[in-house]
């Protein structure tokens, strides 16, 4: 679901640019959780939820009046987190494009305030079109990277280079992925994770392996061994489809 994010200091032009969005969620029907509005960059970034920063759209005025942050500010700290949060600028220094450019921040668009008031409407409407398309493309791709969250960061691993993913004894929604170049911990859910990725076999209770990585499996002692090494339980249950999975590979 889309996430929506408004800074602009001018009550005239925020409840324009409120409206305008609304109109595109609402004729394109577009799924949204939630739309933020506010005058101080501050504030803004206070409110926006860092986990769901990959869904979500900012549209930023980047002179706020009387305040030493602006709407550069708050795109260069969203963009050190997200590379697919989508920012928009609306402003009326076209100047300001430079300060763009040196921080990097790589905007969806840039909208002149001065253009007339159906030109910022249709872009508007195209900035959320097509950010509709790039998470579902992102979506489409995304089987194919395995992905999690340790604080702020986002870290991503290819799907084939995952031996098993865990859950640790005595830390409830602490899970353990085991890839053939890392180890790490992050929070999660074994039950999420096997339905987003169909190709991975959830051969015991607490661990979800890759087939693709097994190089043997022991059918009486239940256990199934990793080129590295690595060995995980395999519960009686599930032996007899998880050997069906591994004859097919």
């Amino acid at each position: 679901m889309l996430n929506v994010y408004v800074l602009e200091d001018d009550d005239c032009y925020l409840a324009f640019l409120k409206q305008s969005i609304n109109n595109t969620i609402m004729i394109e029907d577009i799924p949204i959780e939630k739309m933020i509005a506010e005058k101080k960059p501050e504030v803004l970034l206070n409110a926006v939820n860092l986990n769901k920063l990959n869904t979500s759209i900012f549209f930023l005025d980047i002179e706020i009046t009387g305040n030493k942050n602006d709407g550069i500010t708050v795109a260069d700290k969203i963009r050190k987190i997200s590379p697919y949060a989508e920012i928009v600028f609306v402003t009326s220094h076209s100047e300001a494009a430079m300060r763009i450019i040196t921080h990097r921040i790589a905007p969806l668009d840039l909208i002149n305030k001065s253009d007339s008031s159906e030109s910022i409407i249709a872009r508007i409407h195209s900035d959320i079109v097509t950010m509709q398309q790039r998470q579902n493309n992102r979506r489409l791709h995304s089987l194919a990277t395995f992905s999690y969250t340790i604080g702020t960061r986002i870290f991503s691993i290819p799907l084939l280079e995952i031996e098993y993913i865990q859950t640790i004894p005595g830390s409830p929604g602490e899970l353990e992925v085991h890839s053939i170049n890392e180890t790490a911990t992050f929070s999660g859910n074994l039950n999420h994770i096997e339905k987003k990725f169909p190709s991975l076999f959830r051969c015991h209770k607490s661990v979800i392996v890759n087939p693709k990585r097994i190089k043997s499996l022991d059918t009486g002692q239940r256990l199934a061994y990793f080129s590295s090494g690595a060995k995980v339980d395999v519960s009686f249950r599930k032996l007899a489809s998880f050997k069906k999975i591994l004859l097919r590979n």
